[in-house]
């Protein structure tokens, strides 16, 4: 494995139950926590932890969600990105279920992800922002400020 790292970004919110940060989306057994400076794996197997490649898909990812927490923006290094090309939007968590099954499409489809097969015709579909990636492992490495939103 190469030391040079190409520095990717993660959007995160604190947790509420532990001082760590933890995953945006994820609710119950698949929250994932992120401890700075350790390397992290996803709860649910066969699974990926989204990151983006640019500060400016971060910002455009926290501009048209609808998260009610303050959210972070950390610098990371990540293991054997794969980039998102579309995912179904959603207002609401994941619970463990929806995780399972978003992913399970997800990898029988290859970038195509209904949350609900017999509503798949139904469900609202958008393009992530254009550097989402999907990775192996993520390592928090600094948390840095949002840049200015105008």
């Amino acid at each position: 494995m190469s030391n040079e790292w190409k520095i990717y970004y993660k959007v995160v919110k604190r947790s509420h139950i532990k001082r760590e940060f933890c995953s945006l989306i994820a609710e119950g057994k698949t929250v994932v926590y992120y401890p700075v400076g350790k390397w992290v794996s996803p709860v649910v197997k066969k699974s990926k932890l989204f990151v983006f490649d640019s500060i400016d898909d971060a910002v455009y990812f926290r501009t048209v969600s609808s998260f009610a927490s303050p959210l972070y923006l950390f610098e990371c290094n990540v293991e054997e990105p794969v980039k998102i090309k579309r995912i179904a939007r959603t207002f609401f968590g994941f619970s463990e279920v929806r995780l399972r099954s978003f992913w399970k499409n997800y990898n029988e489809r290859k970038n195509y992800v209904p949350w609900h097969e017999e509503r798949k015709n139904s469900i609202p579909w958008q393009a992530p922002p254009e550097g989402t990636y999907g990775v192996k492992r993520v390592k928090l490495l600094r948390q840095i400020p949002w840049p200015n939103l105008r």
